[in-house]
């Protein structure tokens, strides 16, 4: 599928989760040509620190590892691609109270059996994150902390939360926090804004 490049640092961050965030680093699952924000392995690095998945120092040697195996850091980011795709299917069919695919859950359980158990918590900038029995250099540790937000919002009363957004072409979720649950858009001041506009333009022309 062809993709237009942006850059990591310019995705709005309105899942309220991590694993939403993640799945919503290309700009519309819905488009046959989206903007991509994951381009590269670095990539990932650098969105995984900016949402404290991983801390800076990390971050920079994974990097540097990467550098020494840029086939497996390729595959890495492909696969990174495949897993938000299956998580991305799994929440809208929980939204739409579809069942979900085998084949995306079989995704998600692999890339779970794969990744190492949580066995501490380490402290981050931004509060407590957990650690892993075996990091070394394994290059997707950015998609450790993920997958467990995934299984953790899955599996718990908030998965009735999750929401996409109403927005004409865009299909970014959010955990819906509002008090009345009432929240429409990933964000007011885009594709809320963009839905008042057309509206309003409509109401004007069907005037004419």
């Amino acid at each position: 599928m062809a993709t237009v490049n942006t850059c990591v640092h310019d995705v709005r961050l309105v899942g309220g989760r991590l694993c939403l965030d993640f799945v919503n680093t290309v700009d519309s699952h819905l488009k046959s040509v989206p903007k991509e924000y994951l381009k590269c392995y670095s990539d990932l690095v650098v969105w995984s620190v900016r949402l404290y998945a991983l801390n800076q120092e990390r971050g920079d040697y994974l990097i540097q590892v990467a550098a020494q195996r840029p086939v497996e850091a390729n595959a890495i980011i492909e696969h990174a691609k495949s897993l938000r795709s299956a998580l991305y299917r799994i929440f809208s069919a929980l939204i739409h109270r579809h069942k979900p695919l085998d084949n995306d859950l079989d995704i998600v359980n692999g890339a779970l059996v794969a990744a190492p158990y949580r066995s501490r918590i380490l402290a981050s900038a931004n509060g407590f994150v957990w650690g892993y029995a075996d990091e070394s250099q394994a290059l997707d540790q950015p998609l450790w902390q993920v997958l467990w937000s995934a299984v953790d919002l899955l599996t718990s009363a908030e998965c009735q939360l999750v929401c996409q957004c109403a927005g004409e072409g865009c299909s970014w979720l959010f955990l819906d926090t509002s008090r009345t649950h009432s929240r429409r858009w990933c964000s007011m001041a885009d594709c809320g804004n963009r839905f008042k506009a057309q509206r309003h333009y409509a109401r004007h022309y069907k005037k004419l």
